[in-house]
């Protein structure tokens, strides 16, 4: 397998799924792709939306991606991020750009939920429910 080095591309959490030895992971990894190419096309996987890598309605990303005069979506936006890095499945640079958002403004919203959630009992098990729902999926 070659291997290039694409400074976006995330892959430590998705192998992290398969084992914990990197070569292991890399192996039951390439087993799960073949596996799954003997399901075929999948419609689901190939809608006319705008970014096919994201399963999630696209009005939905739209709003998440659009004008920050939203505060349901920015706090959207917030949870998603903060979920990401707390998960270790992005960096805070590749989120932000996703949402078209400054990383120093989201590490700074990070930190404030970060802070929040040690006072609050709501978003605090708020947050461990979807963390517990992710990796649990």
């Amino acid at each position: 397998m070659a291997m290039e080095m694409l400074p976006w591309l995330e892959t430590d959490w998705v192998l992290s799924q398969f084992a914990k030895r990197l070569k292991t992971c890399r192996h039951r990894y390439e087993a799960f792709v073949c596996a799954g190419k003997e399901e075929g096309y999948r419609q689901e996987f190939h809608h006319d939306g705008e970014d096919g890598r994201v399963l999630a309605d696209d009005r939905f990303l739209k709003e998440l991606g659009g004008p920050s005069g939203n505060r349901m979506a920015s706090k959207t936006r917030s949870v998603i991020g903060w979920l990401s890095r707390r998960l270790k499945a992005s960096s805070i640079k590749n989120v932000a750009i996703y949402f078209q958002r400054e990383p120093s403004a989201f590490s700074r919203h990070f930190g404030k939920m970060d802070t929040k959630a040690k006072s609050l009992d709501r978003l605090r098990d708020k947050l461990g429910a979807y963390i517990n729902a992710i990796t649990h999926a």
